[in-house]
């Protein structure tokens, strides 16, 4: 039988087949290095400019659906002056059988100072898109979808000032929106 070793003692290396640790128990735990990677990928929040270089996992992606209500916004961040600057990306789709019907690329940054308002530029990387369109006001940016049973999925790709607010909204009245246009 080995001699226990204490963990302190150990010889110090650049890579292991296992890590070893302490359980919440504080019983001894040997864990493989690819169910470690694995752990991190999962559980690490994206990375960002600010707050130590990460942000919520949450907002890896965040998906709605709009089962029979056939008229759902999703208001996505602030688009006023010290909103959000960064990069979401969209995927719109029929189900989550199905393929996506269209892919997006949401670009805003809050540094404009002249107008008082965030820069937005909305992308449309594939796919068609007459059933979603993108609007703002003067603080917030928003994904409107028409049809039922619809699938969205959204993606923060990078953040480097404000905060993403991905929340279901109702009671929208679309008269006092500015349709924001979809390069193609």
């Amino acid at each position: 039988m080995a001699e226990d070793i204490k963990m302190n003692a150990f010889t110090p290396a650049a890579d292991s087949a296992y890590i070893y640790g302490e359980a919440a128990d504080g019983s001894q735990v040997k864990l493989k290095k690819s169910d470690l990677v694995e752990l991190i990928r999962v559980n690490m929040p994206i990375a960002r400019f600010g707050a130590n270089g990460l942000y919520d996992s949450k907002f890896a992606i965040m998906s709605f659906y709009s089962g029979s209500n056939s008229d759902m916004y999703i208001r996505l961040f602030k688009s006023n002056i010290g909103g959000f600057s960064g990069k979401i990306s969209a995927f719109f789709c029929r189900s989550e059988e199905y393929p996506i019907i269209s892919e997006f690329n949401i670009y805003a940054q809050s540094f404009n100072s002249v107008e008082k308002e965030s820069n937005i530029k909305i992308c449309r990387r594939s796919g068609e898109h007459s059933n979603i369109k993108f609007y703002r006001d003067d603080k917030h940016a928003y994904a409107h979808f028409t049809g039922p049973y619809h699938f969205i999925y959204f993606k923060l790709e990078v953040l480097t000032k404000g905060d993403l607010i991905l929340e279901e909204v109702s009671g929208i009245d679309i008269s006092l929106l500015r349709e924001i246009p979809i390069n193609i």
